[in-house]
């Protein structure tokens, strides 16, 4: 979520991490429910009505509850950011930096994973967690 310095009530820019299953709902959402955003509101209290969930609370949480690590270099910052990239099986939903995932595909055998056609900078392979085809674009 970024918000506007001169404006932080203002609606914000938001981008979801996870599983396509489990951002689309929210996605949708907020999506409807923009045309109801009060600027008298709190950023918070706005995104919990629209999205219909309840936030969790730093006095009641630890920080480790909040973020998950990669599933490759088990950090959860790199340089390149936080994990970007999710497993999109409903069952496993493991979280990878962009760059780790797109090292780890291209260091796997030649049976086990597909470069695709040069231009296109993906690497496809194996979920290291649960065996599910996984694709990945090259970070820049």
């Amino acid at each position: 979520m970024t918000l506007n310095p001169s404006h932080p009530r203002s609606y914000p820019d938001c981008r979801f991490l996870g599983a396509s299953h489990v951002v689309t709902p929210l996605k949708e959402k907020l999506q409807t429910g923009i045309l109801s955003w009060d600027e008298t509101s709190t950023v918070l209290a706005n995104m919990q009505k629209i999205l219909d969930l309840k936030f969790p609370e730093p006095s009641s949480q630890s920080r480790q509850e909040f973020s998950e690590e990669c599933g490759i270099c088990y950090t959860y910052r790199l340089e390149s950011g936080i994990p970007d990239a999710v497993c999109e099986n409903n069952q496993c939903s493991k979280p990878f930096h962009q760059s780790c995932l797109y090292e780890w595909l291209r260091s796997l055998p030649t049976g086990n994973h597909m470069m695709s056609k040069p231009g296109f900078n993906k690497a496809s392979g194996d979920c290291p967690y649960c065996g599910k085809l996984i694709t990945v674009q090259k970070p820049d």
